[in-house]
């Protein structure tokens, strides 16, 4: 079990919607949609044997840790400040 089926799982079970203000809500909408059908997602098929597997798409939102866990894995930290100078 991947830390964002427990998440989801606890949001699902323990959370009450009716106590939360519009943005929370949101939030927790986007945690519970994270990387499921409902965020729709492609399908991959392996060339070799021809099995199947869904992958859906993240929420992208900043307080999911399994979107923001991807985040820091794939891009890596550069030293340097990126500058636009327009003189160049």
């Amino acid at each position: 079990m991947t830390k964002a089926a427990t998440l989801q799982q606890a949001l699902t079970r323990f959370l009450d919607p009716s106590g939360l203000d519009r943005q929370r809500q949101r939030v927790c909408t986007h945690l519970l949609a994270c990387r499921t059908k409902a965020m729709g997602g492609m399908v991959l098929q392996c060339s070799d044997c021809a099995h199947v597997q869904p992958r859906y798409f993240g929420c992208r939102d900043r307080h999911c840790p399994q979107c923001q866990g991807r985040a820091m894995v794939i891009l890596p930290s550069n030293s340097g400040h990126l500058k636009n100078d327009p003189a160049q």
